[in-house]
This record gives C-alpha cells, sequence and structure tokens, in this order.
C-alpha cells in the first residue's frame, strides 16, 4: 500500500493499533482481531480493510491508555478537623 484512503491518516492508523493493543484482552477486540486476520475482512483489498478497521476499532470506543497518567491526591487532616 503505497497511501493511505482519503480520510485515513498515518496518526489515524498508530493510534488504532495502539488501542488495540492496550485492549486486546477484551473479547470484541479479540473477536475483531480474528475477522480481520482469518475471517471475511482478511479478504478485503487493502483500502477497504484499513477504513473498515479503523471504523470497526471507533465503533468498540476504546480508550488508549498510553495519555493516562496516573495521578494523586493530597488531602489536609487539618481541612477535616477544622470542619468538624
Amino acid at each position: 500500500m503505497k497511501r493511505f484512503p482519503n480520510g485515513i491518516e498515518p496518526a489515524t492508523v498508530r493510534n488504532t493499533f495502539k488501542k488495540l493493543n492496550t485492549c486486546k484482552e477484551r473479547k470484541q477486540v479479540q473477536k475483531l482481531l480474528w475477522d480481520y486476520t482469518d475471517g471475511e475482512q482478511a479478504k478485503l483489498d487493502d483500502g477497504n480493510f484499513v477504513t473498515h478497521l479503523v471504523g470497526d476499532t471507533n465503533r468498540l470506543n476504546l480508550i488508549a491508555n498510553e495519555g493516562i497518567k496516573p495521578t494523586r491526591l493530597h488531602v489536609s487532616l487539618a481541612a477535616f478537623l477544622l470542619r468538624a
């Protein structure tokens, strides 16, 4: 494949792969990956394959955890004591 289909950017495809990799233990993702490796979707030509893969992944509403950072909550005991 020399270029991506219209409306599909390389960053979109990378994000799709990150989402699928992050959530690969989920049954929905495993079924999607099976469809695109051994199922009916595997028979699509390259352009349609990429377009459908991105669309189907978006329909799963997956979140790429790579951008989510852990946070910390700091609460002062004095604030609790003042309220009491």
